[in-house]
């Protein structure tokens, strides 16, 4: 009797012990953004859910080449404009939205969405959202904020960034659509772009 009350405690203490250890979606969204100031491909790595890497052929490698290389130089010139906003925050599902702006007033958004799983907080999808975040720096800023300019924006970024993200490894991005998730490659994204 005595071993059995031992062992349910071991297996109390476990669980508690786990559950406290568990990486809120707060604490993956404060992770999240400073991996992204840092240009930490690896540490973003962890938050890509699996099904996204194999789709993409991602790595952490591709991924860090991409953060310094095209990512950087897209947003060379922009900071940060107001504070980071939370959008969504339900049990299981965080999204929040950034603004950046460039001194000659560009705007850019990126929304980032965090989901609980059973291997931790992951963003779904990780790499759309930073890859059409610079394709919407080439927008001249006498474009406005008009989806319009948005979608025009996506397909010049995709034709002129394309070629540079291919050169870091990255091919293709999936995308949450309304019909489900989606592969592009960057022209196909392009060509989606002008519809």
């Amino acid at each position: 009797m005595k071993l059995s009350w031992i062992a349910f405690a071991v297996v109390l203490c476990s669980m508690g012990c786990t559950s406290r250890n568990a990486e809120s979606l707060v604490d993956a969204r404060s992770k999240i953004e400073l991996a992204l100031d840092k240009r930490d491909g690896k540490a973003l790595m962890a938050y890509m859910t699996d099904q996204e890497r194999d789709a993409v052929g991602a790595d952490a490698t591709k991924l860090d080449a991409f953060l310094k290389g095209p990512f950087q130089e897209g947003f060379a010139d922009f900071s940060r404009s107001g504070d980071l906003k939370v959008v969504v925050d339900e049990p299981g599902w965080l999204a929040y939205e950034q603004w950046y702006e460039s001194p000659d007033h560009r705007r850019v958004g990126m929304v980032m969405q965090i989901y609980a799983t059973e291997d931790g907080p992951k963003l779904s999808p990780l790499l759309s959202p930073l890859v059409l975040a610079m394709f919407a720096t080439t927008r001249p800023a006498a474009d406005g904020m008009s989806p319009d300019s948005l979608r025009t924006a996506w397909a010049k970024g995709a034709k002129e960034l394309g070629p540079k993200l291919v050169q870091v490894g990255l091919r293709q991005m999936l995308v949450n659509k309304a019909s489900g998730d989606k592969v592009f490659t960057w022209e196909q994204w392009r060509q989606e772009s002008i519809k």
